[in-house]
């Protein structure tokens, strides 16, 4: 089929665009960037993914206390990260990885024990050559005991901190240049 084919040769080449500056659109000039019309759009696009998720007979009482955090991430967190994410202006250099990959930040300053931590889902974002942690999600189960929730918390705020040292280190070096 030549058709597919061609499909997939331009997604190869498509793959990795060089082109990673900043859009215009992107700068802040302190007004609202979507029109009432595009939020309102969002804003029911989240209460209709938000309806799909707890209707879903897996959120039942009964089923509820038994789910996985994995479950909780795939099926709620993430679909409404990337409803809130979809309309933003910033095409394939903004992308989410639930694969609980190694925080960068966290590979530059180690962690407890030599542990490097690794949140459940990241959104990342690609400017020029670098790659910026913007968020950091710990998910849990529905039903949890309150140390894993202090436990979660610790790791979140260790992960602020290292994301913000990093962006002092990078600010400063950028500036040294």
């Amino acid at each position: 089929m030549p058709i597919v084919q061609e499909i997939c040769k331009e997604f190869i080449e498509d793959f990795r665009r060089c082109d990673k500056k900043m859009k215009p659109k992107l700068t802040h000039n302190k007004t609202w960037k979507e029109s009432e019309e595009t939020t309102s759009r969002v804003v029911k696009e989240i209460l209709s993914v938000l309806k799909n998720i707890w209707n879903n007979p897996a959120f039942g009482p009964e089923v509820a206390r038994t789910l996985n955090e994995g479950m909780y991430q795939s099926t709620v967190i993430v679909p409404l990260i990337q409803v809130a994410l979809k309309t933003l202006p910033v095409g394939d250099s903004f992308f989410i990885s639930t694969s609980e990959k190694q925080s960068i930040v966290s590979a530059n300053r180690k962690g407890e024990k030599g542990r490097r931590r690794r949140p459940d889902i990241m959104l990342l974002g690609n400017y020029l050559e670098t790659t910026f942690e913007l968020m950091n999600i710990e998910c849990t189960r529905l039903f949890c005991s309150p140390q894993k929730k202090t436990d979660d918390e610790i790791k979140l705020w260790r992960e602020a901190n290292d994301g913000y040292a990093k962006a002092t280190i990078q600010l400063k070096n950028s500036l040294v240049l």
